[in-house]
């Protein structure tokens, strides 16, 4: 049944806290299993403590006008946020892995292209299996802390592996994002520069904040856990394909919007302000269109598209 509540109140938070809190126990619960693995690998005389490297990289911005950059992390913590304004570099990591990392960096025409991501090894037959082992058991130690430059023109594709992932890209001059969720929680911040976003859901927490200002097309595929997408004063279109858990966004209460959804498995909760245009239930799913008043003729407005996945849909106004 779709719920117009008469207010915000405190209740209708999204849940991001407790189940951030969640997947950092998961972490706990999936290091311990590294750690019996390897004991038990060691006993076979094929398991051996790995160690942790560390690795300092970086590749000069050069005179290509603008950059594309892949990021492929793979397991820890990570981070990614600009670089002071007029560093010359475009890309600075400081990383601590179990096995090899490479960058490796191209210049064709008018665009510099970089590669950051985990070297594989096929020396030992058993390695791979080791070293996955070991990563897992020794997570809390391992990061991948990556700086870019905001001085130069980006796209940027993200994997973010097995990560808990604090991604700022505040500043910076980022025109496309293509991300894959991973396993974990993801915290996103784009800037008010990016004009597209595409971004898989991986198997976690994924809270997106989109700020004022920006003018954003955003394609989601939202994985297996929460997905709160915070959207300030913004021009945003926004696709949402749901997928297996809550969806919750939440929206200025003075920005015009209209929100077009199937529920799927699940329900639709809008704020009172939102107009019902056309409502319908079929079996155990709902749909619908609501929009504010005037979103036909505001300059700036909030467009979503939601189809359901297994979960409930919440729009709500953010708080004053």
């Amino acid at each position: 049944m779709t719920d117009n509540p008469p207010n915000d109140t405190p209740d209708k938070k999204p849940e991001a806290r407790t189940l951030a809190t969640e997947w950092v126990q998961a972490f706990d619960q999936l290091e311990q299993f590294g750690v019996n693995i390897a004991n038990w690998l060691n006993q076979l005389g094929i398991g051996a403590d790995a160690d942790l490297n560390q690795f300092n990289l970086s590749e000069p911005v050069g005179t290509a006008p603008r950059a594309k950059i892949k990021l492929d992390m793979t397991i820890g913590l990570a981070h990614i946020e600009p670089l002071p304004a007029g560093s010359p570099n475009l890309i600075e990591a400081e990383i601590v892995s179990i096995g090899e990392v490479e960058m490796a960096a191209t210049t064709e025409r008018d665009a510099k292209s970089v590669r950051l991501r985990q070297r594989r090894n096929t020396d030992d037959i058993f390695k791979p299996v080791k070293d996955a082992v070991d990563t897992v058991a020794r997570i809390d130690e391992l990061q991948w802390t990556v700086r870019l430059s905001p001085d130069v023109p980006l796209t940027l594709e993200v994997g973010a592996g097995l990560t808990i992932a604090k991604l700022d890209f505040t500043g910076l001059q980022l025109t496309r994002l293509k991300m894959d969720g991973g396993t974990g929680h993801t915290v996103v911040t784009l800037p008010a520069s990016v004009t597209t976003a595409e971004i898989d859901g991986g198997f976690g927490v994924l809270d997106l904040h989109i700020p004022d200002g920006a003018k954003t097309t955003l394609h989601m595929n939202n994985g297996a856990g929460a997905t709160n997408i915070f959207i300030g004063d913004a021009g945003v279109k926004a696709e949402i394909d749901g997928g297996v858990g809550n969806c919750t966004v939440i929206i200025p209460a003075a920005t015009a919007a209209c929100l077009r959804a199937d529920s799927g498995l699940g329900n639709i909760t809008v704020p009172e302000a939102m107009n019902e245009v056309t409502f319908e239930t079929e079996f155990i799913s709902e749909s619908g269109v609501w929009q504010t008043s005037g979103f036909e003729f505001a300059a700036r407005k909030i467009d979503i598209r939601y189809e359901g996945g297994v979960g409930s849909l919440i729009v709500q106004h953010a708080e004053a």
